[in-house]
């Protein structure tokens, strides 16, 4: 993404990013579920998988778009950085003792 910085700031001001971004957040949910909820059962059966996945993919796909809107001033290495510092400590709550 931060190769093709122009052409994702056309992307997400054009009127087919709400479609975009469906398919961007869909796409990590398949991921998402299957290397983080399916891999690591969770102890808490209250929370929903579905809403573990909702979270963390739309919590993702804000990332990105807040980074390609400040113009990717961050490495992707120091968005992982960020990213983690707030997912994992969720996902340890998830994580078999």
């Amino acid at each position: 993404m931060q190769e093709n910085d122009n052409n994702n700031l056309e992307l997400l001001s054009c009127e087919s990013s709400e479609i975009f971004l469906r398919y961007f957040k869909d796409s990590l949910s398949g991921l998402i579920q299957s290397q983080f909820v399916v891999q690591n059962r969770h102890a808490n059966e209250n929370l929903p998988d579905d809403f573990l996945v909702n979270h963390i993919s739309g919590s993702f796909v804000e990332m990105v778009l807040w980074w390609i809107k400040g113009r990717m001033k961050q490495t992707p290495e120091k968005l992982d950085q960020h990213f983690r510092a707030v997912i994992e400590p969720i996902l340890a709550c998830f994580h078999k003792s």
